[in-house]
C-alpha cells in the first residue's frame, strides 16, 4: 500500500539510498563541469543519473544579409552536435556502470529563458529527481537582469534541491578529451 506521504527529496548520506540526479547541460564545456563535478563527488552505484539537453529551436533571420548557410544546414548541424553529445554522455555513463538514466534530449520550441528553466524543472518532476546539478553560466548581474537566468528560474521554482556550480576557467576542469568534440 502506498503512503500518502510526500517523497523525499533529500539526498541521503546513506550509501543504499537510491538517488535520481539530473544534470541539464547545454553543450558547453562550461556545463560539463556539472557532469564531471557529480562523478567526482557524489557518484554513486546506486545512482540514476538523467544528463538532461533542452534543444532551442534553429533561429534564421528574417532577412537574407549574406550568404552563410542555409536554415536546413544549420538544423542539420545542431542535431549532428546533438547526437555527439548523446553519444558520448551515454559512453561516459555507461563506462562509470551508471545503466539507470540515459542521455535525454528535449526539444523546446522557445529559447525562453523561463521556459528552458521550466523544461529542466518538468523532466526533473517526471523522474522524481533527488536532485539538479547544473553550472551557472557567470552572467554579469545587468546581463543576468536583462536576459534573464536559467540557473536562477530553476533554484526559484525547482521543488528539489539545486545545486549551482560556478562558471569553470581552470584547464584542468574540462573533462579529458572533451576539447570541442561536439562544441564549434
Amino acid at each position: 500500500m502506498e503512503s500518502d506521504k510526500p517523497r523525499s527529496t533529500s539526498i541521503s548520506a546513506n550509501i543504499d539510498v537510491p538517488r535520481t540526479i539530473v544534470i541539464p547541460i547545454d553543450g558547453t564545456e562550461n556545463s560539463d563541469l556539472s557532469f564531471k563535478w557529480y562523478v567526482d563527488n557524489l557518484l554513486r552505484s546506486t545512482d540514476t543519473v538523467y544528463v538532461l539537453h533542452v534543444s532551442e529551436p534553429v533561429s534564421m533571420p528574417l532577412i537574407k544579409i549574406s550568404e552563410g548557410k542555409s536554415w536546413e544546414e544549420k538544423l542539420q548541424d545542431k542535431l549532428n552536435k546533438v547526437q555527439e553529445m548523446e553519444k558520448f554522455f551515454n559512453y561516459e555513463l555507461e563506462s562509470l556502470k551508471i545503466f539507470k538514466g540515459g542521455m535525454l534530449v528535449v526539444y523546446s520550441d522557445t529559447a525562453n529563458k523561463e521556459s528552458l528553466g521550466y523544461t529542466i524543472i518538468t523532466e526533473a518532476e517526471k523522474r522524481q529527481a533527488n536532485l539538479i546539478i547544473m553550472t551557472s553560466r557567470g552572467l554579469s548581474r545587468m546581463r543576468r537582469r536583462i536576459f534573464g537566468s536559467v540557473s536562477d528560474y530553476v533554484i526559484n521554482n525547482a521543488n528539489v534541491p539545486v545545486l549551482i556550480l560556478p562558471p569553470g576557467s581552470r584547464e584542468d576542469d574540462i573533462i579529458p578529451g572533451r576539447k570541442s568534440s561536439y562544441l564549434s
